[in-house]
């Protein structure tokens, strides 16, 4: 065997092991990459779907979204969860990335991080609530709605009329009326 033919078929293994090397490198970084990533949906307690509207179990469910925001829904709570997010521009600068529900009964606490920066979106009836980089507590049941802010910014819309809940305050809304905010 001549040394360029040797060479060549060294060449040509040490090429053939590193390219089946890279391929099993990329077969393992979706495994890494899907381990490394959070769970998203319920992650504490059980719940039932049913015509697309989530309700949780007897002893409420914990729900995560893909933003890492958590909602907290109390027992029977029922949400309708919009499964793909929007770009909002809820403050100057960059879009927002936010998650919309419905809430239909019950309690839900909603947390939301400060980073990533994202946001909740809630309807309630003829009531909205914005929830960016804090936490609220959201409460319907019939047409009385309320509204708490915990702590972070939270913001409420009825009747074309913006309102920004300090935290430790709540607002009552009865249809698109709103009470003015009071200490929790």
């Amino acid at each position: 065997m001549s040394l360029s033919r040797s060479f060549r078929s060294l060449a040509a293994s040490t090429l053939l092991a590193a390219s089946v090397a890279l391929c099993a490198a990329c077969a393992l970084s979706p495994s890494s990459a899907l381990a490394a990533a959070p769970k998203t949906g319920v992650v504490a307690g059980s719940g039932t779907t049913m015509g697309g509207v989530f309700t949780a179990g007897p002893n409420g469910a914990e729900y995560l979204l893909p933003s890492l925001a958590r909602l907290s829904l109390s027992p029977g709570a029922a949400v309708r969860l919009f499964p793909n997010h929007q770009e909002l521009q809820l403050a100057p600068g960059a879009k927002t990335t936010t998650y919309s529900l419905a809430l239909i009964q019950g309690r839900i606490d909603v947390t939301v991080p400060a980073k990533p920066r994202s946001a909740v979106l809630c309807t309630m009836g003829k009531v909205s609530a914005v929830v960016s980089a804090g936490q609220a507590t959201l409460l319907t049941h019939g047409d009385q709605t309320t509204v708490a802010s915990v702590e972070g910014d939270v913001r409420t819309l009825a009747a074309d009329h913006w309102q920004t809940l300090a935290p430790g305050t709540l607002a009552h809304f009865t249809g698109e009326h709103s009470s003015a905010p009071q200490p929790t």
